[in-house]
């Protein structure tokens, strides 16, 4: 019997002293950052697609990061080119089921202290929708990657189709700025200090006849 206790208390010494290191263990994986800037260039095509251009920047404020998840508006998505901030490209899987996007593999993982910089572009489908509050219009909707950390400088630009004019477009929320680039039309938003899991939505309606192909529902339009 006496045995028996000694090798009960054995094992509980054993217990409490691997504990710690289990829990050390856990806490020395936990990652944390921020986003330094977010900036996102839409083009909108007149076969219904977009052209989607993520330029991010992102921060280690502890841990390791060896990997980025940016999100994907849709599962309808082709991934043309993703490289750092060198041109060098980056690994890349497309995720097309629960959480939607393209995981990144960096070239070297980052740590406390250490930034990197994603410059990724892919081709979204289903985009471009009859916009039943503008009869005659089509619109897109937009919502960037959000994050469970602040994004410092949030930019989003749309670039409309060719022949677009400023007096036929509606937008929510109202746009910061409204420019012209390489003779088109570009909707402009900013935002900065965007609080962790915040969702923003940016869209813009402009009349039908610039596409060439639109989606009703769950049907297509041409």
């Amino acid at each position: 019997m006496v045995k028996k206790q000694q090798v009960i208390l054995i094992v509980l010494v054993f217990l409490a002293l691997l504990t710690p290191i289990l829990i050390q263990s856990v806490y020395a994986t936990e990652i944390e950052y921020h986003i330094d800037k977010e900036w996102v260039k839409i083009n909108v095509r007149e076969d219904g697609c977009i052209d989607l251009l993520y330029n991010l920047t992102l921060t280690c404020d502890g841990g390791e990061i060896k990997w980025v998840r940016v999100g994907q508006p849709n599962e309808h998505f082709t991934i043309i080119s993703c490289t750092d901030l060198n041109g060098e490209p980056l690994e890349t899987e497309a995720i097309r089921s629960g959480d939607i996007g393209v995981k990144i593999h960096l070239k070297e993982p980052i740590s406390e202290g250490e930034s990197t910089t994603i410059i990724l572009l892919t081709t979204v489908d289903k985009m471009v929708w009859e916009d039943k509050t503008n009869p005659g219009n089509v619109g897109v909707m937009f919502i960037p990657t959000w994050w469970d950390t602040e994004i410092l400088d949030l930019r989003v630009a749309i670039i409309l189709p060719s022949g677009v004019r400023k007096e036929e477009i509606k937008c929510t929320p109202t746009w910061d700025n409204c420019f012209e680039e390489n003779g088109r039309l570009v909707v402009y938003w900013e935002r900065f200090n965007v609080p962790p899991g915040e969702k923003l939505t940016f869209g813009v309606s402009f009349p039908k006849e610039y596409v060439s192909k639109y989606y009703i529902l769950s049907l297509i339009h041409i």
